[in-house]
C-alpha cells in the first residue's frame, strides 16, 4: 500500500470518527458544538484550504473560492464565493441546489459544517491547511 493510499484512507478514517463524535454529541443530553462566530470565523477560513473526503475548497481573502470536487472518481475544478456573516458563512456557486449557509465548529485542526438549524452536514468534517494547498488533493 503506497504512502498516499494509506494517508488517505487515514483521513478517512479519522474523518468517519469525527462525524461519529459530532453525531453522539449531538444526543438529547449533550452540550451543542461551539460555533465559531465573528471575527474568528473569517480568521478561520481566509487564505485557508479545508479538505473533505471528496472535496478540497480554497478560501481567497477577497471573498472567492477555488475548489476541486470528486464526482464518480473524476476529480473538477470549480469556483464560487463565501461571505462570513455574525454567526454563519455562506458558500454561493451560482447556482441554487448547491448554494448553502452554514455553522462552523473547530475541533483541532478539524471544521465540522453544521446547516444553521444544528444538524451535521453530509460529508462536512474537513481538514484545515494554511495557503492553497489544492494540488494535495487528488
Amino acid at each position: 500500500m503506497t504512502r498516499a493510499v494509506r494517508r488517505r484512507l487515514g483521513i478517512v478514517a479519522l474523518s468517519m470518527l469525527v462525524v461519529l463524535g459530532v453525531t453522539v454529541a449531538h444526543g438529547a443530553d449533550a452540550d451543542p458544538p461551539r460555533y465559531v462566530g465573528g471575527g474568528e470565523l473569517r480568521s478561520l477560513l481566509t487564505d485557508v484550504t479545508l479538505m473533505g473526503v471528496d472535496w478540497a475548497e480554497y478560501y481567497t481573502p477577497d471573498g472567492m473560492i477555488i475548489g476541486k470536487g470528486r464526482w464518480m472518481g473524476i476529480v473538477r475544478r470549480y469556483s464560487g464565493r463565501w461571505s462570513a456573516a455574525a454567526d454563519h458563512v455562506c458558500y454561493h456557486y451560482g447556482h441554487k441546489d448547491f448554494d448553502t449557509c452554514s455553522r462552523l465548529a473547530r475541533h483541532g485542526d478539524r471544521v465540522l459544517h453544521f446547516a444553521l438549524d444544528g444538524k451535521p452536514k453530509k460529508d462536512g468534517v474537513a481538514s484545515r491547511w494554511p495557503g492553497d494547498r489544492l494540488s494535495d488533493f487528488r
